[in-house]
């Protein structure tokens, strides 16, 4: 039975991975909101999960950083297979790590239309985006938006990994790519790609 919200949905008590649990094998569209969401603007995430369940995310306030709130919840509930959709806006994730799960894809509007940003520095050598083994990124804005000279450590992903940029813009005030690591491969493929950053397109420290 296909489920469906055009309105706020009132699940106390629920977690997002709990519905996700509860509708396992069905399809239709599940819409998840914070307490006082204005339903006046749509969902600006939308995640089409590999079961063919489809889970709209529609932030506190038409804001960039209640976008990137709700980007940063909808990552935390992704998984393999799972493609998160997102509209020509931005999505401002504040300091936090930007951490995309394994084998989830992202899909913008066009990569001077859909934005990710972040001012996350990590002084131990962690990556400002880390994209695990599997990940595609299309037709984004990946963006480093820390400007006060602290060195962030760019877009990577871990040892034994294989990543995929199409159409993707990285910008920033450090470097663009950065990897660092002591053993394994890692293999970042980039197809009609732009990297404009302030030091290097790309770091290779291991």
């Amino acid at each position: 039975q296909a489920v469906k919200t055009t309105s706020s949905p009132s699940f106390t008590g629920l977690t997002v991975g709990t519905l996700t649990g509860i509708l396992k094998g069905t399809t239709g569209v599940v819409s998840v909101a914070t307490s006082g969401t204005d339903f006046s603007f749509p969902a600006s995430i939308k995640i089409i999960h590999s079961t063919g369940l489809e889970t709209n995310y529609t932030p506190a306030a038409n804001t960039d950083v209640e976008r990137g709130n709700s980007l940063l919840t909808a990552l935390s509930s992704a998984a393999s297979g799972d493609s998160i959709i997102l509209i020509e806006a931005t999505y401002d994730c504040g300091s936090s790590q930007v951490i995309i799960p394994g084998g989830v894809s992202i899909w913008g509007k066009g990569k001077n239309l859909t934005k990710i940003t972040t001012t996350y520095a990590s002084g131990s050598y962690l990556n400002s985006f880390s994209l695990a083994d599997g990940v595609s990124i299309h037709d984004v804005n990946l963006d480093m938006s820390l400007m006060n000279g602290t060195f962030q450590y760019g877009v990577g992903s871990p040892d034994n990994s294989t990543v995929y940029l199409y159409n993707v813009l990285i910008t920033g005030d450090s470097d663009g790519l950065y990897i660092r690591g002591s053993s394994g491969t890692r293999n970042i493929y980039l197809y009609n790609c732009n990297i404009n950053t302030h030091y290097d397109d790309f770091n290779d420290t291991s």
